[in-house]
């Protein structure tokens, strides 16, 4: 059975940012296969590198700003679909996770 990591970013006090934090609140209370694990990263997403290796699956849960939707909008994106500079800036302290 592939090994799936849903990682979740964002900081509980801080508004939208706080979605990720929130979301990982929620799947902690579910019941969910063996083959899933739940990490919430905070805003250090960069120190979670040894969680990520090894997975077969990485789906992350975050606040993501774009030029294209309203904020809101829950989205289901490929790396290859993100905006990476949308309206000039980026998250930089998370962006490198498409890399991985």
């Amino acid at each position: 059975m592939n090994s799936i990591l849903i990682l979740c970013g964002g900081h509980p006090f801080c508004c939208d940012d706080g979605f990720g934090y929130h979301v990982a609140k929620q799947l902690w209370d579910m019941d969910l296969p063996d083959n899933v694990e739940i990490c919430e990263c905070g805003y250090s997403a960069s120190e979670v590198v040894f969680v990520i290796d090894g997975k077969d699956k990485m789906i992350f849960v975050d606040a993501y700003r774009s030029s294209k939707y309203e904020p809101g909008t829950v989205l289901k994106m490929t790396t290859e679909e993100m905006e990476l500079h949308p309206k000039g800036i980026t998250d930089v302290p998370k962006m490198h996770l498409l890399e991985v």
